[in-house]
């Protein structure tokens, strides 16, 4: 991968896997970081990206599985209640997907007229 193709094809995904990196982890600073590294490990492992088929897949791929381990190293060191404002039950991949599904409401939410999304509470 060249550096063009790099700033072409890897760099306008940014915004987007922040915006997933937060829906996540909740936390727009730890969303950053993860963002920023994760661009500098398809950097330094670009000559390995050509038999990589959809470049936005892989990235959130990343993005995800950078989350996953930064939340169970959070587990070991913070209460799973505070992460999750829940029971003490929930395993760090339960508290991913109540985090994603709140943010694909919110986010159907804001894509219907004012009128009908006043019904939705």
């Amino acid at each position: 991968m060249t550096e063009k193709r790099f700033n072409d094809e890897i760099l306008p995904l940014h915004a987007d896997m922040f915006r997933v990196a937060v829906a996540i982890l909740g936390n727009r600073d730890e969303a950053q970081d993860v963002v920023q590294d994760i661009m500098v490990k398809i950097w330094a492992n670009r000559q390995n990206l050509g038999k990589v088929g959809s470049f936005k897949a892989y990235c959130y791929s990343m993005v995800r599985n950078e989350c996953v381990t930064r939340l169970a190293g959070r587990a070991v060191t913070e209460p799973v209640e505070a992460l999750a404002g829940c029971g003490s039950t929930n395993t760090p991949q339960d508290i991913i997907e109540s985090r994603e599904s709140l943010h694909y409401m919110q986010w159907a939410k804001d894509g219907i007229p004012p009128a009908q999304s006043a019904d939705i509470k």
